[in-house]
């Protein structure tokens, strides 16, 4: 690269960005000391990026090899890309050269031997030994610690200097994050602004080389040049001149399969056919180095060319009855007869230290850089001969971490050995690999291969990731046997969840499931519970069902489920239970209803994966909208609260869809206007725009909704400037609200105003814990703001949760408590349906084993959720072909209620609070209880905090119980009551409330408010006893409690920050709460 110092100031035709790669280039300490060269100490900068950056605001700061205090030296002016950027320091006596005009003069003496330097966003001075750099958030944008003493640097320290040397960036200016390898010590070479990059980038090398013979054809292009490059919009050729065929290879920032890195570029995916010569061809205009100056190009067919190996020579057999322990890495590839093929992405699967059996494996990663890539990699096996084979058994063992898509495990028997895998046909097997980030080494074995007895059968382990997740995946101990035995039997079921439909007393309807049998040694027989019959023909219907082992050895069999109810008014929940000799009772589990669902509400909350979006998620745009309109117009649910809506246009077309169904104006919309990351006021700004993000939608039947309203909670403006200052942007994906819709709902002449609050809450991306502690926090500010908000509303919370709620998906948390801990704990206000669901062991998305996809309700709500309706519509999904890579990767989640109570397993016939002396006598009545586990009798002094003081055990009775207790000890003032009735499942309701007086009610006034130094607080009571004072913050956390007796109460408040606070007054006569703020 050839610098050259232009005289005059460039025009300025150049964009300013916010951030761009601006690195310490070279640092000089030893100017004007004895032997030096120049007079002063100097600090040299470079412009890494695309486009030119403005320093204003900008600083380099400095600290002795071992020192906290930091000098500054403040910047102003632009620097372009590929360009120089030169600071001028303190000076010393001695030195024969000044420095070439420098852009910035400061004024810091730098040690000549050991020292650090960073680069700051900022002109604030920093503390500390070693501030963490955060590029390109800030404030410390780049580091460098130099010499043996330096205590501050990236990764290790780079070499020392001298009086006669500087520590200079290697030649790419590229930051690996450590300064020892990205620096040398060498004779100073300061440069400034002036001095710009006029030379192109030049070739230095070829992979495959120039000429090359034999080259593998799966094998990656790549070329490096002589400095850093970057990419334009074009197109490179891979001519083919054995055949005259040309493939053509797309330059466009979205091709990950062209990936640049420093000084090379390396093109992934191409299909390379055996024994074939080719040539490539660039054009002059898809390659630069970042000052902009265009690669020449090659316009001929000697400059690179090179040609393939023969498939003439036998490829390696894989070896049957042996283990590959892949110890032989990194020649694995070479070795042993396996092979890769990288599809999509600049990952690869390669040799790793960490093995299972041995000091190796072979490992996959798709997180790299810093971020997670997009990929698709084949690690494919030698060709195996099983023609002469029994029972050819696969196993291997394998470990994962952190998140992100599962393993595929294929099998071929047209696969030549060679080429992209895509072009053949494979057979998707069950690898029976381990639950995602369970960092466990896993064996998998029993997998049976008869099915694909062939001279020539491949299998192959194929790894996916996302720009989303990038799971980690190793593997070892490969082996294939021939056993003389089958494998141990099991049984596959398309869906362990059948849900009916509300269907009338003397009807009947039919599902069907499919059922594997995989190596069994006897007959299938299946028991249904009472209501529900079987049938392997869908005519004959019978309680108790065989299908015999030779029909279902396997072979996928049809088996047809009918729901015939004989009880009105009655939800159903059972299991039909499945046995087979050698398999542990299987349950497919099985719900229905004689609950008209004209009388009650019912919900579904979904996430439809990019729906709509061109670029993300299921590639058919047009078939995702359909099967996602066949299955809501088979729910007919009430409400759908839906999140990952990319396209309004096709949400539309969902809702005029089932409007064409059911009647014009049956359905409505709302659809939220924010999103993550599209922000303007972003820094920098957001790549994406409104319609390209995933929001929040509601549709809803207008017949029983009214006076709808919708707010984004927690914002303080959506896409407003003061809006990213606000913790909770952070905590929700960047400004991915919940998004409440408030409305009366009506259901047979009675209407509730419910608050409907629709999370898609942030997704646990790497790093992992870091998006646990966003979510944890999100949902703690989101618990405490509805508590304080809506103390007493009808609250439904539903949506994509991201976690699970009996224990947390999050890799890494010890203990393992949900990140929605701040609900869970709270069993007084919320209540969640779904969580038995996660307890059962089922799942709400199609890869893996967890529900993240919840409901919660208010304790006001919960009474109105009928037991046992919250299911995972799997069987929905079985309609779809192809569901989970056609629609989405969520399944619809359904929960059902009723505001007429007469539908609860308890009929309450009155409720009473009756004042008897120094007493309160409690007594109801109820006229049928069906699975009633007891009573809890709850207490209040001012009907809003409520304490159990009685638990009364229940039963199952058709003819109803009478039921009385006693308050012995009364408190003073009013005293409200109310009962609290649970069922089996810990489904609970309430009934309503009653209120007995005793006296004078205590009063508490608190004053000022807002206040400053000194909280008053004047209490008003009829006895002397004492009371507990207790401050809390809005987390709910106490942050002073003291007892006292006093009626006039004074609290120094001037140790606690400014804020929102919460004074309780609590005692045998009064428990009162009252929210202040601190100025």
């Amino acid at each position: 690269m050839k610098k050259l110092f232009l005289a005059i100031l460039l025009p300025f035709c150049f964009s300013l960005s916010t951030f761009s790669q601006v690195v310490i280039n070279e640092v000089y300490g030893g100017g004007g000391n004895s032997g030096s060269t120049y007079t002063n100490d100097f600090i040299e900068l470079y412009n890494n990026g695309a486009s030119a950056q403005d320093l204003t605001g900008w600083s380099v700061q400095y600290a002795s090899a071992t020192g906290t205090t930091w000098q500054v030296t403040n910047l102003a002016g632009i620097i372009q890309p590929g360009q120089y950027f030169l600071i001028q320091e303190a000076a010393g006596a001695g030195g024969t050269t000044a420095l070439p005009i420098p852009d910035v003069t400061g004024s810091i003496s730098l040690s000549a031997t050991a020292g650090k330097v960073i680069l700051c966003n900022t002109t604030v001075a920093q503390s500390g030994a070693n501030p963490a750099t955060n590029y390109p958030g800030g404030p410390v944008i780049d580091k460098v610690g130099f010499g043996t003493t330096a205590n501050g640097f990236e990764t290790a320290a780079a070499p020392p200097p001298s009086n006669t040397n500087s520590i200079q960036r290697n030649s790419t200016h590229l930051d690996t994050d450590n300064n020892n390898s990205d620096f040398t010590a060498g004779a100073p070479t300061p440069t400034a602004s002036g001095v710009v990059d006029i030379t192109p980038p030049t070739i230095i090398s070829f992979s495959p080389p120039d000429d090359a013979l034999n080259v593998v054809t799966n094998s990656a292009l790549s070329i490096t040049f002589s400095e850093p490059v970057k990419k334009s919009t074009g197109v490179l050729s891979v001519n083919n001149s054995t055949t005259g065929t040309t493939d053509y290879v797309t330059f466009t920032s979205a091709n990950t399969n062209v990936v640049v890195a420093g000084n090379t570029i390396t093109i992934y995916g191409v299909n390379l056919q055996p024994s074939n010569n080719y040539y490539i061809t660039i054009p002059d205009s898809i390659i630069s180095d970042l000052a902009g100056n265009k690669f020449a190009g090659i316009a001929n067919n000697t400059t690179w060319n090179f040609s393939t190996a023969s498939t003439v020579a036998t490829p390696i057999a894989g070896i049957i009855n042996s283990t590959y322990t892949l110890n032989t890495s990194p020649n694995i590839f070479n070795s042993d007869g396996f092979t890769q093929y990288s599809v999509m992405g600049r990952l690869v699967w390669e040799a790793t230290t960490f093995g299972n059996s041995s000091t190796n494996g072979l490992e996959m990663n798709g997180f790299y850089s810093g971020t997670n890539q997009l990929n698709e990699d084949w690690f494919i096996s030698p060709a195996f001969d099983l023609t002469a084979t029994t029972f050819p058994l696969l196993s291997f063992y394998s470990i994962n971490k952190f998140n992100g898509d599962p393993l595929q495990l294929k099998v071929s028997t047209n696969y030549p050995g060679y080429g992209n895998p895509n072009n053949y046909t494979w057979a998707d097997v069950n690898g029976k690999f381990p639950p995602q980030a369970s960092n466990v080494w896993t064996l998998s074995n029993n997998i049976n291969l008869s099915a694909y007895k062939s001279a020539n059968t491949y299998f192959a382990l194929v790894y996916t990731s996302s720009n989303d997740d990038g799971q980690r995946w190793t593997l070892d101990d490969i082996r294939l046997d021939d056993s003389p035995t089958p494998p141990p039997p099991t049984l596959s079921l398309s869906t362990a969840d059948v849900q009916f439909n509300y269907v009338a007393v003397g009807g009947n309807v039919v599902k069907t499931i499919s059922i594997t049998g995989n190596d069994i040694t006897g007959d299938i027989t299946l028991n249904a519970p009472p209501e529900f019959t079987l049938s392997g023909d869908g005519v004959s219907f019978t309680s108790s069902l065989t299908l015999t082992q030779p029909t279902s050895n396997n072979v996928t069999r049809t088996l047809y489920i009918q729901f015939s109810p004989t009880q009105s008014n009655k939800n159903y929940t059972d299991s039909i239970l499945v046995n087979t000799p050698g398999v542990a009772i299987t349950k497919i589990y099985v719900k229905g209803s004689t609950i008209d669902p004209a009388n009650t509400l019912e919900i579904v909350n979904w996430n439809l994966e990019w729906f709509g979006s061109p670029t993300l998620g299921p590639t058919d745009d047009n078939l995702q909208k359909t099967n996602v309109e066949t299955i809501t117009k088979n729910i007919a649910a009430d409400l759908y609260a839906v999140v990952e809506v990319v396209s309004e246009p096709e949400l539309q077309d969902v809702v005029s869809n089932l409007n064409a169904v059911y009647g014009a104006g049956t359905y409505a919309y709302v659809l939220c206007d924010y999103g993550s990351h599209v922000n303007p006021f972003e820094t920098p700004p957001p790549t994406g725009t409104l319609a390209d993000a995933q929001k929040e939608a509601f549709i809803y039947k207008t017949s029983l909704f009214s006076n709808i309203s919708t707010t984004a909670l927690l914002s303080l403006g959506v896409n407003t400037a003061a809006d990213l200052s606000n913790p909770d942007y952070n905590y929700w994906a960047s400004g991915r609200y919940p998004y409440m819709m408030t409305a009366d709902v009506t259901l047979n002449g009675i209407t509730k105003n419910i608050h409907f609050v629709l999370i898609h809450a942030k997704a646990n991306t790497s790093p992992t814990i870091t998006s646990y502690n966003r979510r944890k926090s999100g949902a703690t500010d989101l618990h405490n703001y509805l508590n304080t908000t809506y103390p007493n509303d009808n609250i439904i919370i539903l949506g994509d949760f991201n976690d699970d709620l009996d224990s947390t998906i999050t890799d890494g948390i010890v203990p393992k408590i949900t990140s929605y801990s701040s609900f869970t704990a709270d069993n007084i206000n919320f209540f969640s349906p779904t969580l038995a669901l996660s307890l059962a062991g089922k799942a709400s998305t199609v890869k893996y084993s967890d529900v993240i996809d919840h409901v919660y309700l208010s304790n006001e709500m919960a009474p109105y959720y009928l037991s046992n309706t919250a299911s995972i519509l799997t069987d929905q999904a079985a309609l779809i072909p192809s569901y989970g890579t056609t629609t989405t990767d969520h399944y619809p989640v359904f929960t059902r209620y009723a505001f007429d109570l007469s539908v609860l397993p308890v009929k309450l016939l009155s409720f009473t609070a009756q004042k008897n002396g120094e007493k309160v006598n409690l007594n109801w009545k109820t006229s049928n209880e069906i699975n009633t586990k007891y009573f809890i009798v709850e207490r209040s002094a001012d009907g809003n905090y409520w304490q159990s003081f009685a638990t009364v055990s229940a039963g199952t009775n058709t003819n109803g119980n009478a039921y009385t207790v006693t308050d012995n000890f009364p408190l003073s003032g009013i005293n409200y009551y109310r009962l609290k009735q649970v069922d089996v499942d810990n489904k609970f309701a309430y009934s309503e409330i009653r209120n007995v007086s005793f006296g004078t009610k205590a009063s508490v006034i608190i004053f000022p408010n807002p206040a400053k130094d000194f909280l008053h607080i004047v209490l008003t009571k009829s006895n002397n006893t004492p009371v507990i004072i207790q401050l809390q913050d809005v987390s709910g956390k106490i942050i002073s409690q003291f007892t006292t007796n006093e009626n006039l109460i004074k609290i120094d408040i001037r140790k606690f920050s400014a804020g929102t606070y919460f004074v309780k007054v609590i005692g045998d006569n009064i428990f009162n709460t009252q929210k202040f703020l601190i100025q």
